[in-house]
């Protein structure tokens, strides 16, 4: 049996889980679960990297529906059956019978040994809840009687009262260490059950796993069931509730580190160190609540602006903006961001990166010379530009004194860089615009093109628009264009695609995040290629997805709550 492709195996049989359920959101019978917390956590250590959990029966997924009245082959219970008949065994009439509410996937270590010279060797632990003891008991002895008729070495053990049946693999891997002609080779087990207490069968790929597993049920104080970050993350959530996950933050970004562009921010901590996720289904998609825990000694902002209401500077933005960014005093935004990204170097220089090259394009100090002067509320839309991939942008933010100080240093500072700065009425609309004079060769006329003696005609001026702001009632508006100021029908703030895309984002909260996917799609695939290989890995996903919304709530030590809403077709 093939260890790699075996977990490999159960870790796309989670994410494929993950993706129905998502995909699956738009049905009208919605399962909620009985289960509130996965009762395999006790297995599960502390410092485990990642876990996910499905606590309701997959049975009870309904089949992902597409466009009409077509639906799709796929479901859980095909995809649960056609992971588990690679491996000689058939789901519907061997698991589905004992299966309970509750399938739990661990990456529970990095390296099993603790050895990084020998490579890393991750621990994986497959929990699977038993509703019929017997049936559970029963599968897994035929199991290893075919494992053994096939001709598979097992090893079996008795650890802390609990059977452990394990495979040998004939062949031990080479490792650094076995290049070593004196090193002493040793059969490495590849696969390892265990039926516990009549509740739980556990998979793992190492029966060191299962001892560790066993040991953390003896010993609380080792279990992630009995953690007060894991409690305090569960009790700030919402409980209706089809799936959880766990993620120890530090952990994981180790397992795939990166040198990082500054190595001084390595010295920064990280602001949080958990993550605990519950995933909840509504008649249009999925609710992702999550709990960041800050990490021992920081201190999160408590008293952060809040809002208590959509923000009106919405009302400037048109509704088929692709992207927008909304919310108060920006200032402090831009500061919570900092703080939420230190010690994620990975993270913070993927969304740093546009900021960066907006800065160096228009050779600003966007912080200084535009956040600082942002307290009131704002909102940011990049719009698609007609028959082309690009995206102009729009900023619209509520008039204060500081806001006309802060436009008069921008139209200084483009005069600085060499720009023309005009009053121009556009469609009886007053407003400013930022130019750059450039030339073009003048067309040579058909007649003359065959005449060298002609003088050439002087060279065409024109003057390119780089930039133009206007007033809008109590709002002030800076673009990247004309067009992106044309007045339109309807507004992002009365689109009912947006209206319901909000919804279930709860106020007071600190501002939205609203991505419309059809719209952003053919720009994010542009500038993104490997983007294309993810839709189809999920296509379930992304062939149904409309938007994407989150917002984030104030924080209670020493937690940071977030909501996420995954809006479906």
């Amino acid at each position: 049996m093939d260890l790699q492709k075996f977990f490999k195996s159960l870790a796309a049989m989670a994410i494929g889980i993950m993706l129905l359920v998502i995909a699956s959101g738009c049905s009208a019978k919605l399962p909620q679960g009985r289960v509130a917390t996965p009762a395999a956590a006790m297995f599960i250590p502390r410092q485990a990297p990642l876990v996910f959990s499905l606590l309701v029966d997959p049975q009870q997924l309904p089949p992902l529906t597409q466009s009409g009245q077509r639906q799709t082959s796929l479901d859980a219970k095909q995809l649960l059956q056609s992971l588990l008949a690679k491996f000689g065994v058939d789901y519907s009439k061997e698991v589905q019978p004992w299966l309970g509410e509750e399938v739990t996937l661990a990456l529970t270590t990095l390296d099993l040994d603790r050895q990084p010279q020998n490579g890393q060797q991750p621990g994986y632990l497959f929990a699977l809840a038993v509703d019929q003891p017997e049936r559970g008991r029963e599968f897994l002895q035929k199991f290893w009687e075919r494992q053994t008729l096939a001709g598979t070495k097992l090893s079996q053990e008795r650890y802390q009262g609990v059977q452990l049946t394990a495979t040998i693999a004939s062949q031990p891997p080479l490792t650094p260490a076995r290049k070593n002609k004196k090193a002493k080779t040793v059969p490495l087990p590849s696969l390892a059950t265990a039926l516990v207490g009549n509740d739980f069968i556990l998979l793992a790929n190492d029966p060191r796993v299962l001892r560790n597993a066993i040991n953390n049920v003896q010993a609380a104080d080792l279990g992630l069931a009995e953690a007060d970050f894991y409690q305090q993350a569960l009790a700030s959530l919402d409980q209706k509730r089809i799936g959880l996950v766990f993620a120890n933050l530090p952990e994981l970004s180790q397992w795939h580190h990166q040198p990082v562009i500054n190595p001084a921010q390595e010295l920064s901590p990280p602001t949080y160190d958990r993550l605990v996720a519950s995933l909840s289904l509504d008649p249009q998609g999925l609710v992702l609540d999550t709990a960041l825990v800050a990490a021992p000694g920081v201190e999160l902002p408590v008293g952060a602006p809040t809002l208590d209401h959509v923000p009106e500077t919405l009302q400037s933005l048109p509704a088929n903006t692709a992207l927008a960014l909304t919310g108060t005093d920006l200032s402090q935004t831009w500061a919570r961001l900092n703080q939420s990204l230190q010690g994620y170097n990975v993270l913070a220089n993927l969304i740093k990166q546009p900021l960066i090259t907006a800065q160096h394009r228009w050779n600003l100090d966007l912080p200084a010379d535009i956040f600082a002067w942002v307290e009131g509320e704002y909102s940011l839309g990049l719009i698609p530009v007609q028959r082309s991939t690009q995206l102009d942008w729009l900023f619209a933010v509520k008039d204060q004194e500081q806001v006309e100080q802060g436009i008069a240093h921008l139209d200084q500072l483009a005069v600085q860089q060499g720009f023309s700065t005009g009053n121009l009425s556009v469609q009886q609309q007053d407003l400013v615009a930022w130019t750059k004079l450039q030339t073009a060769p003048a067309p040579v006329p058909a007649s003359k093109a065959r005449t060298t003696s002609q003088p050439s005609p002087s060279p065409l001026l024109s003057a390119e628009v780089v930039g133009v702001h206007r007033h809008q009632g109590d709002r002030t508006l800076l673009a990247s264009s004309l067009t992106a100021l044309e007045p339109t029908a309807s507004t992002l703030a009365t689109d009912p695609d947006f209206k319901q895309a909000i919804a279930p984002l709860d106020l007071p909260n600190q501002g939205y995040v609203y991505l419309n996917w059809p719209q952003l799609r053919p720009w994010l695939e542009e500038h993104f290629p490997l983007l294309r290989t993810v839709e189809t890995l999920a296509s379930p996903l992304f062939d149904h997805l409309k938007s994407l919304s989150l917002t984030s709530y104030s924080a209670q030590e020493p937690i940071q709550r977030n909501r996420i809403y995954v809006r479906l077709s």
